[in-house]
């Protein structure tokens, strides 16, 4: 008992003087103040190791979702061995059996090796094919790491850490396009767009609302102005992108939040998502101009922080304010509509909504077209040349024409099995609103994937099985709570 205290802070009160009273005398209160020391107990034996594995494991993910965040998204075959060794690395050091019920789950990831072994063993081994199995092997060993570490307690470290590389992506996509800083920001269909480190707008856009979840769960559980400011970057930058697909994923993300009854995390986003929009909404300008338009792009900065400082109470506050909300969100909702009309904001909703004008529905037609000529183990794992205009920008056409039916039947299955697992492991009290942010992270994920080019992109996929095992895993601590209780 005595070797499980020895690696938590310890508080020793130390008084300045003690009075122990006689048989017959009541006790005096010392006069003295106390003071109050407080000093780390080194752990020892097990509790050691244990200490340094949850340290390496969760330094290990961080590095590599912040290598992969920073070198393209991992998109080519070094940047993706990279971070798949340093997700091999938290695994690794971090497994420790029982892992709990996770056979849907283990199903699922082998209905994935075994779609892929087949369509390799079909077409034999090509250069597309070795992406795929690096993304694979990095998906599986995120999810057990990430699983190790919030068992282990650390899963507000993990938050922090993707919130953190998201609000820096975002951050530098949002300078990029107020001073059109190249390759950071691409200009097309007649717009600056950010791209960011990943130099690819949508998958930067998928990036930014796979982090902006874990920022809004920190502003829940750690009420403060640094987390709803943190997500309000993801926001702008997630807007400045111009990412049809991000918008869409975002509002699929929301949608399900609110159906699923988060509102708590519900409430802590409303600010962020207005701050959002007013600093997204100052960079228009510089989006339609040939030129960086940088006052407008400082007022919208301004506005944003505004909204995030104008005091409206707690996202945690119970019960909540909702004239002071109403009234916040009503005047700010006023101010951004006139701000983004009259920065020519309907242009670029104009260019956005122009389906035609990326051609996405011929690639849909020809990706489609190209399935079909062997419909059951499709015509192989494409090479990237230089343009994501070769892709479908449908990840489920994709799969189809590059792998057929086998393929993408192994993909259903997978889903179907990780959703099952998910859906169990739903908790009830406050873990809840934790539950609710990893399935509304998928779902968004999964909506983009519909109409964006993203499973090509391993930082992705690492972040979607990093949201599934967080949906599914809680702490060690509160799943022995939850299983005393039941036993009473």
């Amino acid at each position: 008992m005595a070797n499980q205290s020895w690696h938590k802070w310890r508080l020793r009160i130390l008084l300045a003087r003690e009075e122990i009273p006689t048989r017959n005398e009541a006790p005096r209160p010392s006069t003295r103040p106390v003071r109050v020391v407080t000093h780390y107990v080194a752990p020892a034996g097990p509790d050691l190791r244990r200490s340094i594995r949850g340290f390496v494991a969760l330094s290990a993910l961080a590095m590599a979702l912040g290598y992969a965040s920073f070198a393209q998204g991992a998109f080519y075959p070094a940047q993706s061995a990279i971070m798949t060794g340093l997700v091999l690395v938290a695994a690794l050091v971090s497994i420790q059996a029982p892992v709990g019920d996770i056979r849907p789950v283990v199903m699922a990831f082998a209905a994935l090796a075994i779609g892929l072994g087949i369509v390799t063993v079909v077409h034999g081994w090509t250069e597309g094919s070795l992406g795929p199995v690096l993304t694979l092997v990095a998906s599986i060993g995120a999810f057990l790491a990430v699983r190790a570490v919030i068992r282990r307690g650390d899963r507000s470290r993990l938050l922090q850490a993707v919130a953190s590389v998201g609000a820096a992506v975002a951050g530098l996509g949002i300078l990029s396009v107020a001073f059109h800083l190249e390759p950071w920001v691409v200009r097309a269909t007649g717009l600056w767009r950010a791209a960011s480190t990943l130099t690819y707008a949508n998958a930067t856009a998928a990036l930014l609302a796979l982090t902006l979840p874990a920022a809004v769960l920190l502003a829940v559980e750690r009420p403060s102005r640094r987390w709803p400011a943190v997500a309000g970057i993801i926001v702008a930058g997630l807007l400045a992108t111009g990412s049809r697909g991000g918008l869409v994923g975002l509002l699929v993300m929301i949608a399900t939040a609110a159906s699923l009854g988060a509102r708590r995390w519900n409430r802590a986003l409303v600010r962020p998502l207005l701050a959002g929009f007013a600093a997204a909404a100052g960079l228009v300008p510089s989006m339609l101009s040939a030129t960086p338009q940088l006052w407008p792009a400082a007022g919208g900065l301004v506005v944003g922080a505004v909204v995030l400082a104008w005091p409206a109470g707690s996202p945690t506050e119970s019960p909540p304010r909702p004239r002071r909300a109403l009234l916040l969100g009503g005047a700010s909702l006023i101010v951004l509509a006139t701000v983004f009309v009259s920065t020519g904001g309907l242009r670029v909703l104009g260019s956005r909504l122009n389906l035609a004008g990326e051609g996405r529905l011929d690639n849909w037609s020809q990706t489609l077209s190209r399935g079909l000529e062997d419909p059951l183990f499709g015509t192989g794992l494409p090479v990237f040349e230089g343009s994501a205009r070769a892709f479908a920008h449908n990840e489920f056409l994709q799969v189809f024409a590059d792998t057929g039916l086998v393929g993408l039947g192994a993909v259903a299955v997978a889903m179907a099995l990780f959703a099952v697992w998910v859906l169990r492991a739903r908790p009830k009290g406050p873990e809840r609103e934790v539950w609710t942010a990893g399935v509304a992270a998928i779902a968004g994920f999964t909506a983009q994937s519909a109409v964006d080019f993203l499973w090509r992109f391993p930082v992705l996929m690492l972040l979607a099985f990093m949201w599934l095992a967080t949906a599914g895993t809680r702490p060690a601590t509160i799943e022995r709570r939850g299983k005393h209780a039941r036993d009473e």
